[in-house]
């Protein structure tokens, strides 16, 4: 390596600073240039560790109505680092509380699976007793440590008694009884979850099969509080495209996998998030329609007392455009499909549920998406949209369609 590339590599230690690099007068091809690091690394001791962690956590200040304050209790708020000691803080008292859950001998024909994501809990077990007492220990934990669980975003798959648990807690704790109310709180029972899916963190859980889809919001308000246009006039075609293929494939790949769901699940993922794309890509088509029907508007010469205005143009003109725009709508839509199906057969580990064989039925089911999507949303906009797909949709029932790479 060295070798080869000893030409343009700058040693360690005698390299420039970056502003002598960037500077466009200098000796150095900014693409070319190879820093070599000849001095050893310092290995860092554990103290050194803890000793800046203690430094950091000491010494937080934050700012709050135009004044300035010391933190002096809990992790340092705004810090990158919170996310990790908060990590390490309750890993250690899972360690004390739950451990009897990884117990060989009492947990031998049980099956037990714990999850966190930061300090929202889900047990799944096949042993009610375990969760029971994981519901128990974990309150236990929050007492014994000074802080709480919101008892009322508890939710199960089984019905308790919750008041006479936390009757128990309290005999426990008697110094932290005196500021629990007396009478039982109602809104502290459990709420059981009725049907087949348990929602966790934005996911559902299908309570037999464990079959995972995402738990997304599809109200019309919803989908589009999350929907930023930015249009880009010089290449709308691309941003168009771009668009309508991120609203399909951004961090879905998870729930298409073989090994962690199955084809039922997944067609009904698919489901939700053409449902959500379609109302976003609707959105962004009325801009892009709208962008192309005012193109070519000639402005007159602007003088110091005169405004420009657009000149007008002819019926025919304005429904051509309209219906160039259409035809590149539905282009997209089909390219869309195609480039979402290719990703879920080579880019997902592990194996897709989907395979090639499955590409007619789905682009089948697709382009159905498109066109109730378009029906509902556009009342009448994009008529001309809904015939296309309507007469495509009929093509293809007749002819196959086989997926190849070109």
């Amino acid at each position: 390596f060295r070798h080869k590339y000893h030409k343009i590599a700058i040693e360690g230690g005698q390299y420039p600073t970056v502003i002598d690099v960037l500077s466009t007068e200098n000796d150095y091809n900014l693409k070319r240039a190879l820093i070599i690091e000849q001095q050893n690394r310092r290995k860092l001791v554990k103290m050194d560790i803890f000793n800046t962690i203690d430094y950091i956590t000491q010494n937080n200040f934050i700012t709050f109505n135009k004044k300035h304050f010391k933190q002096t209790k809990g992790i340092p708020q705004g810090m990158c680092i919170s996310y990790v000691l908060s990590s390490f803080y309750y890993a250690c008292l899972e360690d004390q509380m739950l451990g009897f859950l990884k117990n060989p001998v009492t947990q031998r024909d049980q099956l037990n699976c714990v999850m966190r994501q930061t300090d929202d809990y889900l047990l799944i077990t096949t042993s009610k007793a375990n969760a029971l007492m994981f519901i128990e220990n974990l309150n236990k934990m929050a007492r014994s440590n000074n802080f709480t669980f919101n008892a009322k975003k508890l939710r199960t798959n089984f019905d308790f008694n919750m008041d006479k648990m936390l009757k128990s807690l309290s005999n426990a704790f008697p110094d932290q009884s005196r500021q629990q109310p007396s009478r039982p709180d109602p809104s502290l029972k459990p709420k059981v979850v009725q049907g087949k899916m348990f929602d966790w963190i934005g996911i559902s859980i299908d309570m037999k099969t464990l079959g995972l889809i995402p738990s997304i919001n599809l109200t019309k308000q919803a989908i589009l509080n999350t929907l930023s246009i930015n249009m880009q006039t010089r290449k709308s075609t691309q941003w168009l495209k771009r668009k309508l293929k991120s609203f399909m494939m951004n961090n879905i790949s998870f729930y298409f996998r073989e090994s962690v769901t199955h084809k039922e699940h997944a067609l009904q993922t698919m489901e939700k998030l053409y449902q959500s794309a379609v109302v976003k890509y609707v959105a962004c088509c009325k801009e892009f329609r709208n962008y192309h029907l005012n193109l070519g508007n000639k402005v007159g010469k602007v003088g110091p007392k005169k405004t420009a205005e657009p000149e007008e143009k002819g019926p025919a003109e304005a429904e051509d455009r309209v219906f160039n725009a259409d035809m590149e709508i539905v282009r997209i839509i089909y390219i869309a499909i195609r480039t979402f199906f290719k990703y879920l057969i080579y880019n997902i580990r592990s194996g897709s549920v989907f395979k090639k064989e499955d590409y007619h039925k789905f682009f089948v089911l697709s382009l159905r998406y498109f066109r109730e999507g378009f029906e509902i949303m556009d009342r009448g906009q994009f008529a001309c949209v809904v015939r296309m797909l309507k007469r495509k949709e009929k093509k293809i029932q007749k002819e196959v369609q086989v997926f190849r790479i070109q």
